[in-house]
């Protein structure tokens, strides 16, 4: 048996950033738990990989990251030696060959995405700081489009139709049911049914109305991949979103994205100033104006986690100006809801002004937010509990348990567990209280009962 070769390249960049084999492997711990994954590594497994064995995927793509945080550039994962030179995707998917622009991405991504026996390094894949969606000057090319041609078949307004019903009806299932709820599905019909749709002979104006239409497709993909907690994933998406709106010449879905992507990355508290400002620099004259309260407010919320206070005020007013002028058009990603901004001016106003002003706006969301969206009402509720426990009161937290509980019931969704979980061990610092021990014991019993995944087949 040959002898492995060390791996000179892991122990160079060790040297570099200054970091023990127990301090990596601590870290790659910690970033794995951020995703929602458990790793047991310690000094011993990176002497290991020291010497030249590689991990299982995806932890090489948690080594990148970690050494990328630590010397403050970009490391590629090839460059740790832990991988196969020829790989390079997050899960250790590598891009089949010809697969080059956002499209033909999308139809090998998606494809993998829903196959149980490949999605699991995918659904592990993390979330990369270093990675970026593409610039618009990148992907736009302003020559005209050649959709491939085929004889027996011709897109147009029906397959433009169709795709657009699928966005409006999972953007509903989204909100009703949670992430994890057909989730597979929707991947299945991108890699299939509008992959081919893209192949098929049709006028310019029609192949861009099918990039449009499958880019919007691809952004609720991305952000049911969030909620399903496979970050890495979702974050794959949104890039290739960003980048078929841009082959698409659709600006306004393009700023659109971004700002999906830069939430996304809120979120995670990986916070993208860089990128809210790119989103609202990217916005053409024509934007409507939802889509330009959907921008201020998310570079509002930007600016006030970066200590820039009056700018992040004056974005927030301009936000409900614009929103004010907006019609609704009942459509996804044309219409801003009232309770969505209500929610976002929430986040603005806790950084800026505490937990008291962002309470009375999460009030204000819930108002206007349907009975059906069960996952915005969870989630807004468990943030309500969360910020009257930080205000000290007990009696008023425990009264959104019931609330949220009753629509996380109807829900599959990662997130929202792992947020329920959060807020129970918030309250059981408390449980001496009655109140709390009530709250507790549900939260228990709902966790317990209704968030138990589906066993996978073989």
């Amino acid at each position: 048996m040959a002898r492995q070769a060390p791996n000179d390249l892991l122990r160079a960049l060790l040297d570099e950033a200054g970091i023990t084999g127990s301090a990596l492997a601590k870290a790659v711990n910690t970033l794995a738990a951020a995703e929602g994954m458990e790793l047991h590594y310690t000094r011993t497994s990176v002497a290991k990989w020291l010497t030249g064995s590689r991990p299982a995927p995806p932890v090489a793509h948690l080594v990148a990251e970690v050494l990328t945080r630590r010397l403050g550039r970009t490391v590629p994962v090839e460059a740790t030696g832990l991988i196969p030179q020829t790989g390079g995707q997050p899960g250790g998917q590598a891009v089949p060959k010809g697969a080059t622009s956002p499209d033909a991405m999308l139809a090998s991504l998606a494809s993998q995405d829903a196959d149980p026996q490949r999605n699991p390094a995918l659904h592990r894949a993390p979330y990369t700081v270093a990675a970026s969606p593409p610039a618009w000057d990148d992907v736009h090319d302003p020559k005209p489009l050649r959709a491939t041609e085929s004889p027996r078949r011709r897109a147009g307004r029906r397959e433009v139709t169709a795709l657009r019903t699928m966005t409006a009806t999972y953007a509903r299932l989204l909100e009703a049911h949670g992430g994890a709820q057909a989730r597979t599905a929707l991947a299945t019909y991108l890699a299939h049914d509008a992959g081919a749709w893209l192949a098929l002979n049709t006028t310019e104006a029609t192949h861009r109305l099918l990039l449009t239409e499958t880019a919007e497709l691809t952004c609720l993909l991305a952000r049911m991949s969030a909620d399903s907690t496979h970050h890495g994933l979702a974050q794959r998406y949104f890039h290739l979103s960003a980048g078929m709106a841009a082959e698409a010449g659709n600006r306004s879905l393009y700023a659109i994205v971004l700002r999906a992507t830069s939430a996304h990355a809120h979120q995670l508290g990986r916070r993208r100033t860089g990128m809210d400002q790119a989103a609202y620099d990217a916005t053409p004259d024509s934007a409507s104006p939802a889509t330009r309260a959907y921008l201020l407010v998310q570079l509002a919320l930007g600016l006030a986690h970066t200590g820039e206070p009056h700018q992040a005020r004056r974005y927030l007013a301009q936000a409900e100006e614009h929103h004010a002028r907006a019609t609704e058009e009942n459509r996804p990603f044309a219409d801003y809801p009232r309770a969505g901004l209500d929610f976002q001016r929430a986040q603005v106003l806790l950084a800026l002004d505490g937990p008291e002003p962002a309470i009375t706006a999460l009030r204000a969301s819930l108002l206007h937010r349907p009975t059906q969206a069960h996952r915005s009402r969870a989630l807004t509720h468990i943030q309500l509990a969360q910020l009257h426990l930080y205000t000290g009161h007990m009696e008023e937290a425990s009264a959104h348990v019931h609330p949220c509980l009753e629509h996380a019931s109807y829900l599959h969704s990662p997130l929202v567990r792992q947020h329920l979980l959060s807020l129970h061990t918030q309250l059981s610092a408390h449980r001496r209280h009655d109140p709390a021990r009530r709250a507790l014991r549900e939260i228990r019993a709902t966790l317990n009962t209704q968030f138990v995944p589906p066993k996978s087949r073989t």
